[in-house]
């Protein structure tokens, strides 16, 4: 009886052929459905995460600036260094 409607109507026909030749691409989508389910499921770690990173940012600042003191204070230590000598040749004269 099936068969009946399909050859009266041959639009449905093709509409349907081309449905069940869709089906495994539909199944592949539906297969990954488990894996995006994760991946939303992360999402709210993942906001919290982006939330931070003006807080990592701030920190990383300040890193930044504590190494330009590092730098200033071996620059000094590396005068320093050179007083003995610059010593020395006051001394010496």
């Amino acid at each position: 009886m099936r068969m009946n409607i399909l050859l009266k109507n041959p639009a449905a026909a093709l509409k349907n052929r081309k449905q069940i030749a869709a089906m495994p691409e539909i199944c592949k989508q539906i297969a990954a459905m488990p894996e995006i389910c994760k991946q939303i499921a992360a999402m709210p770690e993942i906001c919290k995460q982006i939330a931070a990173m003006p807080e990592i940012c701030k920190q990383i600042a300040a890193m930044l600036e504590i190494c330009k003191q590092i730098a200033t204070m071996l620059e000094i230590c590396k005068q320093i260094a050179a007083m003995p000598e610059v010593i020395n040749r006051c001394v010496k004269r």
